[in-house]
């Protein structure tokens, strides 16, 4: 056999080799993909749900309609211990955080906003101008949440049953 010969038929097998070497490593890099993607996935829809969960929580459901009632009109629901008591565990941040960093973000700058503006409710020297401004930031707060995890799920009633509604706290 003659050197040409040899060569041509190593060059063959060698290019054999390289291609089945790189059709192995695609297919693997793309199994590593899909995979990814799958996870990533996976993960996105566990953190809408843990969000939903939030959302949906006894907290978050009496700052975003109970303490929104009081900041807005002035009544509360229950006796003033109850409300002077969530507004110190609030500031103290016995709060959760949304795993959406929009909504997250949202929520903080609404809590402070709460805090503040409910104590304001309470001396008697908040303005309709705080009023809209809060407004605002509820309804960025619960835009951001719609954007992240779909509809928002309706508050549940948490009036006591025979339990009484005072005017003012």
């Amino acid at each position: 056999m003659d050197w040409g010969a040899l060569l041509s038929w190593t060059g063959a097998l060698a290019s054999a080799a390289l291609i089945l070497l790189l059709r192995w490593h695609l297919s693997v890099r793309n199994e590593e993909r899909r995979t990814r993607r799958t996870t990533s996935l996976d993960d996105r829809q566990r953190h809408i749900a843990t969000d939903r969960d939030l959302y949906a929580e006894r907290l978050t459901t009496l700052v975003r309609s109970q303490l929104a009632t009081y900041i807005r009109s002035g009544r509360w629901w229950n006796d003033g211990d109850d409300l002077n008591e969530l507004l110190l565990g609030l500031e103290q941040g016995n709060y959760p955080d949304f795993l959406d960093p929009e909504v997250n973000a949202a929520w903080a700058r609404l809590l402070s906003m709460t805090i503040a503006l409910a104590k304001k409710r309470r001396a008697g020297t908040i303005t309709a101008l705080d009023v809209q401004y809060y407004n605002d930031l509820h309804r960025a707060w619960e835009d951001a949440a719609r954007r992240s995890f779909g509809p928002l799920p309706e508050p549940p009633d948490l009036t006591p049953r025979g339990g009484r509604r005072s005017g003012r706290a």
